[in-house]
């Protein structure tokens, strides 16, 4: 199945197909983790995300300060470290799927370095991919138009979109500076970059700001959500987020005008 990585440069955004058993093991997981979120917090709890757990686990968050999120989430990649993998279908399912989106990771990411002339992934292996697979879920009663998640890039190499019940998530274009849709569907799923591919790409790729509305629906319903973030390890900086705050607070597409070097300069060394 062909993935268009020629869109990352011109839209920030590609398409990537589903092959069957992925496209069957995202619909499985998104069916469970919304029984999940059903579950009474006391059951949930068993799962909280600690330092002990590299903050690998399940999230409530109030949506406290200006730029704050009200959401439930979970996180799970191939390092999750808690019991429950044989007890709970969710737990089970979604630590599988983290797995899978790693080999998928590494594959995509190999084809962009292929592309786009980047070293650094043209061979990257599996050991320096790590993929997280977060289920967001954002409850209702909210008026029409109002934000779930405020505009930002994310900090990692690249995004994978992966599933939603509703479309809302909507792009910032790095070329007209509009704000348009991102929808899903059941075939396939988006890619985009992320900041650290920007920074291996030298601008060519821009980290892709993104924010998520609601729409009739999910102002009413709420809104469930798959996405996979994809971060590049070995000798690959980060964003030094202790020194340049939250990517949230920053003014949406401020990554699309820097040079190079002052790009650079918001990275751990």
């Amino acid at each position: 199945m062909t993935t268009h990585l020629e869109t990352l440069a011109a839209k920030g955004v590609a398409h990537v197909p589903y092959e069957p058993e992925l496209r069957q093991a995202v619909a499985d997981t998104l069916q469970l983790w919304q029984d999940f979120v059903e579950l009474p917090l006391e059951d949930k709890q068993h799962y909280l995300a600690t330092k002990a757990s590299d903050w690998l686990g399940y999230e409530i968050k109030d949506g406290s300060g200006p730029h704050g999120d009200r959401k439930q989430n979970f996180d799970i990649s191939a390092s999750y470290p808690q019991p429950g993998l044989d007890q709970d279908p969710f737990i089970k399912n979604s630590y599988e799927l983290s797995v899978v989106m790693a080999q998928k990771a590494q594959q995509v990411a190999q084809e962009i370095g292929a592309q786009y002339d980047i070293d650094q992934l043209k061979t990257i292996k599996l050991e320096d991919i790590e993929a997280f697979v977060r289920f967001l879920y954002y409850p209702g009663h909210r008026q029409v138009g109002d934000l779930f998640g405020e505009p930002h890039t994310d900090q990692s190499g690249m995004t994978f979109h992966l599933a939603e019940t509703s479309d809302g998530c909507e792009r910032l274009d790095p070329k007209t500076r509009e704000w348009l849709p991102m929808p899903v569907d059941e075939t396939e799923g988006l890619l985009f970059g992320a900041m650290q591919l920007q920074l291996l790409s030298n601008g060519e790729i821009p980290a892709l700001c993104h924010r998520i509305r609601t729409n009739q629906e999910t102002a009413s319903v709420g809104r469930y959500a798959v996405v996979c973030f994809v971060r590049f390890l070995g000798d690959v900086p980060l964003y030094d987020k202790d020194k340049h705050g939250r990517l949230q607070e920053r003014t949406p597409g401020f990554n699309y005008d820097l040079s190079t070097e002052e790009f650079a300069k918001l990275f751990t060394k």
